[in-house]
């Protein structure tokens, strides 16, 4: 993928050490490769780049100061601005700005910088290395120490390239991916390979590593005298300046189209401001998010591309999720692969992710689907994020070595929920979702695709998140200010199905439903075939019946009903079977669980 990578060896040749490293982030699409080496304090970074973004030449040396930058700035006018009104320096790139203004401010000049990005900075007098990824960490650097070593990079492949990086499986990752999904915090599946968090600022100078808070994301409602209204406007003001500030950069942009309210809202936003871009949506054959997109992009008169997934996706993507994503994705959840073929049309997908995260509560969610424990809110929700293998199942799943640290999971939930706000529990959950839940959602679909596209996020706008984090609650509930934006921009947007306002009638449902037992019977007479019975598709619920289908059906129980299986190190043989024979006989719907425990196995398959 387009990123960074570094390494501080003084006892070995750096260059081949760097080198190594630069390798594994090429691919064919890859039109940069910079790097910067200094043999006599064992020092190596560079960048590999799609050339889209950031075009300058890089690195940059001001000062005995280097930087390397990737990702997307979009204030760059804003931040020239800053420059010159208190220096006489007239700096060409944004590179160069960052380098004065990081004299100027040290550390808090990440937090002016709005947009997606990495950054790398080396201080030559001082021998100090600093990394900072942007507020919502959608370019993720993984680092690892040993030693007088230390290395970082966007990919983990590239940490694995150093034969001084051990391999070795993190039980804690294990026992997070089995039971909520993903690892939380910092940790991976690597043992002694962690992620810099979403605005934390890492150090390391002479041997000691420290990472320190820079511009976390959290939730702080502030008193407001403003009404409905005025935040509606204040919410669309930033929206509309967000997405111009994107379309700045020339390149051409397309827009991924599910058909659900975040997607709904940006395109209803272009189209009222005039941004043509190309829409796209994948499916299955007779999937309803097809079907919805195809009409909003109608409706605005926007050209629209959809694409039908085959039956077989799961299985014939599975290889290439776990290169793209390293065990941090969801092997099942590789749809988003398909968005790689758009490149034939656009150099930037902009996706709809965070609307949601930014204009709703998680409490909205967890107090209508999981038991609240009176004055317990942090229990509450540890029992709403484990929906996979749940806790009461642990040890007739988990292996002795896994039961040792079983309360784990729910002490890092709790240590997380209390940094984030020691004292306002649904505040702290708010942001433990955004910062650890939601943006490993968004990385997901990220990770597939930003070796070949670069990607636009307009959500997650620094000024936009910084206003809807300082919201009155009763506005993030429900999604209020949302369903007020597509309605100023398009109101016949929210009566399409899916929108807030569609609402079949009586009539419609009457006629619908007569409609279907007759086909019912038919098919049951074998006059009609099944597929006219079908119900609607979407990309996510599809998955369930996917998995009992040939050849998925056979690939999942050749992996996990091998008795062989590297998995078997961590959890039981027994339960794993018996599991899938429920699932696979519809006795029980175990599609994530299963998703987990396949991850799991070709995770280890692949990388020990």
């Amino acid at each position: 993928m387009p990123g960074l990578y570094g390494v501080i060896a003084p006892d070995l040749e750096i260059k081949n050490q760097a080198d190594s490293m630069k390798e594994m982030l090429k691919s064919e699409w890859s039109e940069i490769d910079e790097q910067w080496v200094d043999q006599s304090t064992g020092v190596g970074l560079g960048r590999i780049d799609l050339g889209i973004f950031q075009t300058d030449v890089q690195p940059i040396i001001k000062k005995s100061r280097i930087i390397f930058l990737i990702g997307e700035i979009v204030n760059q006018d804003e931040l020239q601005a800053k420059v010159s009104k208190n220096s006489s320096e007239t700096p060409i790139s944004v590179n160069e700005i960052i380098l004065i203004l990081y004299e100027q401010i040290g550390f808090k000049v990440f937090e002016l910088l709005n947009g997606s990005f990495a950054i790398a900075i080396w201080e030559i007098d001082q021998k100090k290395l600093v990394l900072a990824c942007g507020y919502a960490g959608l370019r993720p650097l993984f680092y690892s120490i040993s030693g007088n070593r230390f290395c970082f990079s966007s990919e983990i492949k590239a940490l694995l390239a150093l034969n001084w990086t051990p391999r070795k499986v993190d039980n804690r990752a294990v026992i997070d991916l089995l039971g909520f999904g993903l690892p939380q915090g910092e940790i991976t599946l690597f043992n002694n390979i962690l992620r810099l968090p979403a605005g934390m600022i890492l150090v390391y100078q002479k041997g000691k590593l420290e990472i320190r808070e820079g511009f976390m994301v959290r939730f702080n409602p502030q008193p407001s005298s403003l009404t409905e209204e005025e935040h509606i406007k204040n919410a669309s003001y930033l929206l509309e300046k967000s997405l111009l500030a994107r379309f700045k950069s020339g390149a051409k942009m397309g827009l991924t189209l599910s058909g659900g309210m975040d997607t709904r809202v940006l395109l209803a936003a272009c189209s009222h401001l005039n941004l043509r871009v190309p829409t796209f949506t994948y499916g299955q054959k007779g999937s309803r998010d097809k079907e919805r997109a195809k009409k909003l992009s109608n409706l605005v008169d926007y050209p629209h591309y959809s694409f039908t997934l085959k039956g077989n996706y799961i299985k014939e993507n599975a290889a290439a999720v776990l290169d793209r994503c390293e065990g941090r994705v969801d092997c099942f959840l590789s749809h988003g692969l398909f968005l790689q073929q758009m490149r034939d049309w656009v150099d930037v997908m902009m996706l709809g992710n965070g609307g949601e995260y930014l204009f709703s509560s998680v409490s909205d969610y967890y107090s209508k689907s999981t038991d609240i424990i009176p004055n317990q809110p942090y229990e509450t929700y540890y029992h709403f994020r484990n929906t996979f293998f749940k806790e009461e199942v642990w040890p007739k799943l988990f292996t002795e070595n896994i039961q040792k640290i079983q309360d784990y999971p729910r002490q890092k939930l709790f240590d997380l929920l209390k940094f984030y706000d020691p004292i306002n529990a649904d505040q702290a959950i708010d942001a433990y979702w955004f910062n650890t839940v939601q943006m490993n959602r968004t990385l997901q679909g990220l990770y597939l695709i930003n070796h070949v596209l670069e990607f636009s996020e307009p959500y997650f706008d620094r000024d936009l998140i910084l206003y809807a984090t300082s919201l009155p609650i009763q506005y993030r509930r429900d999604r209020l200010i949302q369903k007020a934006l597509l309605e100023k921009y398009n109101k016949s947007m929210a009566y399409i199905e899916g929108g807030h306002l569609y609402n079949e009638s009586h009539f419609q449902k009457f006629v619908q439903k007569s409609a279907r037992r007759v086909k019912v019977r038919l098919v049951r007479y074998k006059l009609l075939d099944k597929k006219f019975i079908a119900r609607p598709s979407s990309t996510f619920s599809d998955l369930h019946a996917l998995t009992r289908h040939s050849p998925n059906r056979k690939w999942i129980e050749s992996i996990l009903l091998n008795q062989t299986a590297m998995l078997y190190e961590f959890v039981k043989p027994d339960y794993v079977k018996n599991l899938v024979q429920q699932h696979m006989n519809a006795e029980t719907n175990f599609t994530k669980q299963i998703n987990t425990l396949m991850t799991l196995e070709l995770f280890l398959q692949q990388y020990f």
